[in-house]
């Protein structure tokens, strides 16, 4: 596969990654702590689940600088870590296909996405 393909393939998988960690912090986080309050869940325990779901919207984010860096390192002809790459496709297109299976939402099929554009960019022979 040639590094720009590569290249190209990474960046739009991190930029569908980092989309999608961006409306998680932004609007799903906010959104789904406005419902918990309404209903009257304990603090105790809208502060733990607030924390774990900021801590996935980081985590997310992470996952797509991991990736854009390897865009960028892939851009320039160089060699991609290929282990952090493969763990990170898998994880999306398991989590993506998994959530779509259980709940029927499309919406699943941009994590799937992402991961198979990742998993393909890891496992094409390197320049």
């Amino acid at each position: 596969m040639k590094p720009s393909v590569r290249a190209a393939l990474l960046w739009a998988a991190g930029a569908l990654m980092g989309f999608a960690a961006l409306v998680n912090a932004f609007v799903g986080v906010p959104h789904l702590r406005e419902d918990l309050v309404e209903i009257h869940v304990r603090p105790t325990l809208l502060r733990a689940v607030s924390v774990g779901m900021q801590f996935g919207a980081y985590a997310m984010f992470a996952f797509a600088l991991i990736v854009l860096h390897a865009g960028a390192r892939a851009a320039r002809g160089e060699a991609t870590a290929r282990l952090p790459l493969a763990i990170i496709a898998i994880l999306y297109a398991a989590f993506g296909i998994t959530v779509f299976v259980a709940m029927g939402s499309p919406h699943a099929f941009g994590y799937a996405l992402a991961g198979l554009a990742v998993g393909i960019a890891a496992a094409a022979p390197e320049p």
